[in-house]
């Protein structure tokens, strides 16, 4: 036979304070900028084949290991080139200029 508790812990569902599970001190930025954030984004058809295309001559590149390239490494280089660009060119960027085409 089971005994049952006569009172329930008012505290039962309280957040606890989990310290075991944070980074060491002076990290916590670092870890925060390692850890890769999930999304979804929707695109055209045409541009899934040229990042498939991208992906595989990036593979055959003498001294990058096919290992390495990823479609999210693929995706995440060319969006750092891209920012880049527009950091430094603003207005006259080629992302401006495609997007103002549209």
């Amino acid at each position: 036979m089971v005994k049952r508790r006569a009172t329930v812990d008012p505290n039962l569902f309280a957040k606890t304070d989990r310290q075991d599970v944070n980074p060491p001190q002076g990290q916590e930025g670092e870890a925060a900028e390692r850890q890769p954030v999930k999304t979804t984004l929707y695109i055209a058809p045409e541009l899934m084949t040229r990042l498939d295309l991208a992906q595989v001559t990036l593979k055959g590149i003498p001294g990058i290991k096919r290992r390495d390239v990823t479609m999210s490494g693929v995706i995440a280089a060319a969006l750092e080139l891209a920012l880049a660009d527009l950091e430094q060119n603003g207005a006259a960027s080629r992302l401006a200029a495609m997007l103002a085409e549209r």
